[in-house]
């Protein structure tokens, strides 16, 4: 009984550790970042978060128009297939739009098609399509205002969301590993900050843990039949 009741306990604290509440993020300006969105530069800064290990830093570009963060603040955060209170209307639950995601994950890879990496002008002014464009499929800006943007922003925006819209993800409603990072300012998640772009990679520190977790439910289960000593 005292094996059973330790393995329990074990058990018990290995879940806690999975579960335990996200650590804070730190968003900074970059040199290419350009008008309310992004570029923005990420830093994790505690783990805890599934796919993103600590120290991991990243470029990234706010989901959400009408929500704001303060550049080199520090946030709680969480790692989701979703925003909070997304598009024009607000709501509840705004799944993460496969559209935006292959243009992240497009340009995180410095493939998207169009994006000046090469000029800080040039992709100061890419970035600022790239937030347009990204708004615009998440549903945060219409028509009207993507075409009331200056000549240049407004052609190199409409590229990009053509560019989604004929993407093999549009077509297999996937995400890929692209996820939203939501930020609050408490640890309670209920003080909403903004909701960025970010790509997780296989964790696999996670992996074990699950794996750990498996072969002690394994052991209890034997114990509680009278099948092992």
């Amino acid at each position: 009984m005292t094996t059973r009741r330790s393995l329990v306990t074990a058990l018990a604290l290995l879940s806690a550790s999975i579960c335990m509440a996200g650590p804070t993020v730190t968003v900074f300006d970059s040199p290419y970042q350009a008008g309310q969105g992004g570029e923005f530069e990420a830093l994790i800064l505690a783990p805890g978060l599934d796919g993103l290990p600590t120290g991991t830093r990243f470029q990234t570009f706010c989901v959400e128009k009408n929500e704001y963060i303060n550049l080199g603040s520090s946030y709680y955060a969480r790692v989701l297939t979703y925003a909070d209170l997304g598009g024009i209307a607000g709501g509840p639950y705004d799944p993460l739009d496969p559209r935006a995601a292959w243009l992240y994950d497009q340009f995180l890879n410095q493939t998207l098609p169009g994006y000046d990496f090469s000029t800080t002008s040039g992709r100061l002014s890419s970035a600022e399509a790239l937030q347009h464009a990204i708004w615009y499929i998440e549903q945060e800006e219409t028509d009207s205002q993507i075409n009331a943007l200056p000549a240049a922003i407004r052609t190199a925006t409409w590229d990009f969301i053509n560019l989604a819209n004929a993407s093999d993800w549009a077509q297999q409603g996937t995400t890929g590993q692209v996820r939203v990072l939501s930020l609050y300012s408490d640890p309670q998640f209920t003080s909403r900050a903004q909701d960025l772009l970010c790509r997780v990679v296989p964790a696999p520190g996670a992996l074990l843990m699950t794996s750990l977790g498996t072969v002690l439910m394994g052991i209890i289960r034997r114990k509680s039949l009278g099948l092992g000593r």
